[in-house]
């Protein structure tokens, strides 16, 4: 503690006088006594003498006494010396772990971020980490809205107390003895979620504010009364109508947590019971979220026309993709009416139909402007994080179609072609290439069409080449309309690329550049000497014009989905300048 009040200085001076009173006193007496009182005499005045000393010094530098729990007597000093393998493999790995996500954590910093957490999530042994994880992502600037369902807590309840619900379509109807257990299971889940988030980031210094967390819930959402449908009044089950998007943006901008429930109020001041996946998809919608996470049953999808062992896993399915796999599932369940609800599925044997509800919600989703939808494994640790914050992840991700506009060209599509690279060729920023040569390799390119017009082209070459695994792809004859680029077109066109790549076991693609040098390397493109392009290529290559070259190396589609996340999120302007 510093001395830093007038009161305590002059204490201290007091005590420092009167031991220095004392030590005057006593070399006095030891003056003035004779020589034959001894070496005993003497040798206690000396032993009193200093203690005194350190008495003194003691209170002159109170801080010299760390040295008694950190002597400095046994302290060396060594040459440089060699890291163990171990020590530099144990330091090396938490580096590469936090510089591999520090992408990740910049893209997601200030985004609003919708979190589903079911009731199978509130009653497992997972609970702790989950709630640890969303409070470590809203230290890393996100803003997560919570979002609590109270499904099993609500059965087990109604089940104590010997009241009988039941379901039509999926839907609960809710009378108002079964409103009022969920009233109440809903205030628990509430209190206990607060309590958990409440204690702040694990391991947190005490006073440094990262451990200080506030959560605010309250009357967000607004709802409707479901009403009566084929003949059966299903009472205080509601349909979320809207949440206050207004003030939970104020809220979550003052760094609060905000907790929303499965109730749903009205301005008639009345209560309804509503599904809590609901609720998250409106409130993604409204507050125009960047990401909604559900956390489901662990199931995983695959690809059985690909890959070994009974498919590929797929991690990232487009929005039409998603439409038509969801449609797939109905028909294999016997549901045709589109209005799927698990509410009365048992996780264990219906796990399924669950499944295909939450598909369904990031349809719904997607499909009103949410660009991303994550669905997690509740039974792994850290599926969340490693989810949105590593290259790798290990969800399912449903997101809008990138590429929607995008096809294959067509002898049609050859003076759209020309009228796009035309200018770029008058500029010298592509290659000239004759109306002839493109009709000759039309097979070759791929155009984005919107509203009949065609908007942007590419083109793809496959060359053989020993050094590289199937060859090598090249991205060529690049044009935007100017009227496009900034909307991420070129970003579309360039993911598109690297899929097909991949998809047809290519793992390198080059691209010959005289002007977007820096756009490319920020995409993750290396530099390479004109000997690296394949023989064919390099044996027309121009030294005159002498373009640079960049390879991207392409690992799997999931490392293609992780890029987008980066590339989507800014859209920066990409100007046509691919050879």
């Amino acid at each position: 503690i510093f001395p830093n009040n007038r009161k305590l200085q002059m204490e201290k001076q007091r005590k420092m006088e009167k031991l220095q009173q004392e030590m005057e006193k006593l070399q006095s007496e030891q003056e003035q006594s004779s020589e034959n009182l001894g070496d005993r005499k003497l040798d206690e005045s000396l032993e009193g003498d200093g203690i005194l000393k350190k008495g003194l010094q003691d209170i002159a530098s109170p801080y010299d006494k760390r040295s008694e729990l950190f002597p400095t007597d046994s302290l060396r000093v060594l040459s440089s010396t060699l890291e163990s393998d171990r020590a530099k493999h144990d330091r090396l790995t938490g580096y590469r772990v936090f510089r591999s996500m520090a992408p990740y954590i910049a893209v997601h910093r200030g985004s609003v971020m919708v979190i589903h957490i079911p009731g199978e999530v509130l009653e497992s042994d997972l609970v702790d980490t989950v709630m640890h994880d969303i409070i470590l992502l809203k230290t890393l600037g996100v803003k997560p809205v919570i979002v609590a369902g109270c499904r099993p807590q609500i059965r087990k309840r109604l089940l104590e107390f010997g009241v009988r619900s039941f379901f039509v379509q999926g839907n609960r109807v809710c009378d108002f003895e079964t409103l009022k257990h969920c009233m109440s299971v809903a205030g628990h889940v509430r209190v206990d979620i607060e309590a958990k988030l409440g204690r702040g980031l694990m391991n947190a210094p005490i006073g440094t504010g990262v451990n200080a967390v506030q959560v605010i819930s309250g009357n967000f959402v607004k709802s409707i009364p479901f009403g009566v449908r084929g003949g059966i009044d299903f009472k205080y089950t509601g349909i979320v109508q809207r949440v206050n998007a207004k003030r939970i943006l104020s809220l979550l901008d003052q760094g609060d947590i905000v907790l929303l429930g499965h109730l749903g109020y009205s301005p008639s001041a009345h209560v309804f019971h509503c599904r809590s996946e609901e609720v998250a998809v409106k409130a993604a919608t409204e507050l125009q979220a960047e990401k909604l996470v559900f956390f489901h049953n662990g199931e995983s999808v695959v690809d059985v026309s690909r890959g070994r062992d009974g498919g590929a896993v797929v991690h990232n399915l487009s929005l039409k993709v998603a439409e038509r796999f969801g449609d797939k599932l109905m028909k294999e369940l016997g549901e045709t009416d589109g209005r799927v609800r698990h509410s009365d599925a048992d996780p264990m044997t219906q796990w399924k139909r669950q499944f295909l509800d939450y598909i369904l919600c990031a349809i719904k989703a997607v499909s009103a402007g949410v660009s991303r939808v994550h669905m997690v494994s509740r039974h792994i640790e850290g599926s969340i994080i490693s989810e949105l914050c590593t290259r790798d992840g290990m969800g399912i991700m449903v997101s809008y179609d990138l590429y929607d506009g995008v096809r294959k060209a067509s002898i049609r599509d050859v003076q759209a072609i020309i009228d796009l690279i035309h200018p770029l060729e008058k500029q010298g920023i592509l290659v000239t290439r004759p109306p002839e040569q493109i009709e000759m390799e039309i097979d070759g390119f791929f155009v984005f069409e919107r509203d009949g017009d065609v908007l942007a082209c590419f083109q793809i070459v496959h060359y053989e080449d020993e050094r590289y695994q199937n060859g090598t792809f090249e991205m060529s004859c690049v044009a935007v309309s100017p009227a496009l680029q900034r909307e991420g077109i070129g970003n579309a066109l360039l993911s598109y690329c690297l899929r097909k790549a991949v998809t047809q076991g290519v793992h390198n693609v080059f691209v010959l550049t005289t002007r977007s040098s820096h756009w490319f390397v920020d995409r993750g493109f290396e530099e390479r000497p004109p000997e690296a392009l394949p023989p064919k290529k390099y044996a027309t290559y121009d030294h005159r014009r002498n373009p640079k070259v960049y390879f991207k190396k392409v690992e799997d589609e999931k490392h293609i989905d992780q890029e987008e996340i980066m590339w989507f999120r800014a859209q920066p302007k990409m100007n046509a300048s691919t050879a």
